[in-house]
């Protein structure tokens, strides 16, 4: 499967989610906390919250599946049938029900944040990627 694809052409697409970008800012107010890092963050609840009323007057609708080790993401334009998809890969730690639930989460949640450009954790210019903590 291909990482990212898109219709041929893209023109309405893009135009619908500028305007839908202006109606969501850049950021969702935090709603949890993960005890595990100590950080506060916007849920998957919250973001899907934020995003369904622009995306609905925008004519937008994103989908989300799983796909072996994927969540596939297509951002599509009701009326002219203009689309664009990602493929995301999940990375668990475990092989089990429960890892790949929380994988999924967490991997739908990025991608709707990062697909319509917001912020819903505090950045902490990678450290938690790098494996070092937060500074």
């Amino acid at each position: 499967m291909e990482l990212f694809q898109t219709s041929e052409s893209v023109n309405q697409l893009l135009n619908a989610v500028a305007e839908c970008k202006k109606m969501l800012g850049n950021t969702i107010a935090f709603d949890d906390n993960n005890p595990h890092f100590k950080n506060d963050f916007a849920s998957l609840k919250a973001t899907l919250k934020k995003i369904e009323g622009p995306t609905r007057d925008c004519n937008l609708i994103l989908t989300q599946w799983p796909a072996g080790e994927m969540v596939v993401n297509r951002l599509q334009h009701l009326e002219s049938g203009e689309w664009m998809q990602s493929a995301f890969n999940l990375t668990m730690v475990k092989k089990d029900p429960q890892a790949a639930g929380s994988a999924l989460s967490y991997a739908r949640r990025q991608c709707y944040q990062t697909i319509f450009g917001l912020v819903g954790d505090k950045d902490d210019d990678g450290e938690m990627a790098m494996g070092r903590g937060s500074s």
